[in-house]
C-alpha cells in the first residue's frame, strides 16, 4: 500500500478526532466533511493528497488557540512583511543577486514574482497587525476619508474597472457554470487547477493557465460544493456575530474576507498561515468559540 494511503487514513482519523478536542463546532464539521468530500471527489487522488493539508491547518489553529504569548507571532508576521518589502526594493534596483541575479524579471516563483500575491500578503498581514495592535488612528474620520480616496485612486490607476469585467468576471462566470455540474459536493478538494482548465471554454488564453479562481469563496464552492461553502459561511458568520463588539478585529476580518473575494490567500502558504494565526487570535484573546 502506498504511503499516501496511510497519510490519508491517518488524516481522516485526525479529522474525526476533532470531535473530542476543544475547537469550533463548524471546524469539526468541516474536518469530517472534508474527508467525505474526498470519496465523492471527481479527482479523488488529488483530494486525498490535499486533505492532510486541511487537517494540518486545523490542528495548527487548535495549537495556536493554546498560545498564551502572542508577541512572538506579531513579530514574526511583521518581519515577514519587512523581509518581502526588502526584496521588493532590492529587485526594483536590479540588485537582487540571490533570487534573480539582478535581472529585471524574476526567476523565482512565489510571492515576490507576483505583485498580486505580494499585495495579498500585505493585506492579510496588516489585518492581523491591526487586530493585534489596535491602532487608534484607524477610527479617525480623516484617515477613513484618505483610505477611501486612496482605494478609489488605486482602482482607477490599475484599470480595475476595465480589467475585472473583461477577465475576472468572465472567469468567475465560467467557473460557476462548471460548478453547477456538481452543485452539492463540488468537484473535490484541490480539483480546480485540473478541472477548470480542462472544461473552460477557451477564454483567458491571454491570461495564461488559471490554476486558481482568484476568488477563494468561489473556489470553495467549486471544490467543496454547497455543503462545504455553507459550513465555511456558517463559521465566518458565527465569527462576525461574536466579533461585533471588537472593532479592530472586525476590521481585520473584513480585510481578509475582501482579499479572499479577489485573490486566493487560502492557497498561498504565507497568507494561509497568517489567516490561521488571525483566527486563533480571535478565539484566544476575544472569543469563547467552543
Amino acid at each position: 500500500m502506498q504511503i499516501w494511503v496511510y497519510i490519508a487514513l491517518v488524516s481522516g482519523f485526525l479529522g474525526f478526532y476533532t470531535l473530542f478536542i476543544d475547537i469550533n463546532i463548524f471546524i469539526k464539521i468541516l474536518a469530517i466533511y472534508g474527508f467525505l468530500n474526498c470519496f465523492l471527489s471527481s479527482c479523488p487522488l488529488i483530494s486525498f493528497k490535499d486533505y492532510p493539508i486541511l487537517i494540518g491547518c486545523i490542528y495548527l489553529y487548535w495549537l495556536l488557540t493554546k498560545l498564551k504569548h502572542w508577541e512572538i507571532i506579531f513579530k514574526l508576521i511583521l518581519t515577514l512583511v519587512i523581509f518581502n518589502l526588502f526584496f521588493v526594493i532590492i529587485q526594483l534596483l536590479n540588485k537582487d543577486s540571490l533570487l534573480n541575479w539582478g535581472l529585471s524579471k524574476n526567476l523565482v516563483e512565489g510571492t515576490l514574482r507576483n505583485p498580486m500575491q505580494l499585495k495579498s500578503l500585505i493585506i492579510v498581514a496588516l489585518a492581523f497587525i491591526i487586530a493585534y495592535k489596535k491602532p487608534k488612528f484607524i477610527k479617525n474620520k480623516w484617515f477613513i476619508v484618505l483610505l477611501i480616496i486612496g482605494s478609489i485612486s488605486y482602482l482607477f490607476f490599475h484599470k480595475v474597472f476595465h480589467y475585472f469585467p473583461l477577465i475576472r468576471l468572465g472567469a468567475w462566470k465560467e467557473a460557476f457554470r462548471i460548478y453547477l455540474l456538481h452543485p452539492l459536493f463540488g468537484w473535490g478538494m484541490g480539483s480546480f487547477k485540473f478541472i477548470f482548465p480542462a472544461l473552460s471554454e477557451g477564454y483567458f488564453k491571454g491570461e495564461g493557465l488559471w490554476l486558481q479562481a482568484h476568488n477563494d469563496w468561489l473556489q470553495i464552492l467549486f471544490e467543496m460544493g454547497v455543503f462545504g461553502f455553507l459550513i465555511t459561511l456558517a463559521f465566518v458568520g458565527n465569527l462576525v456575530i461574536r466579533l461585533r463588539k471588537y472593532f479592530y478585529i472586525l476590521v481585520g476580518l473584513v480585510m481578509i474576507v475582501f482579499d479572499m473575494m479577489v485573490h486566493f490567500p487560502l492557497h498561498m502558504i504565507s497568507t494561509v498561515l497568517i489567516i490561521i494565526a488571525f483566527l486563533a487570535y480571535c478565539n484566544k484573546e476575544v472569543l469563547d468559540v467552543r
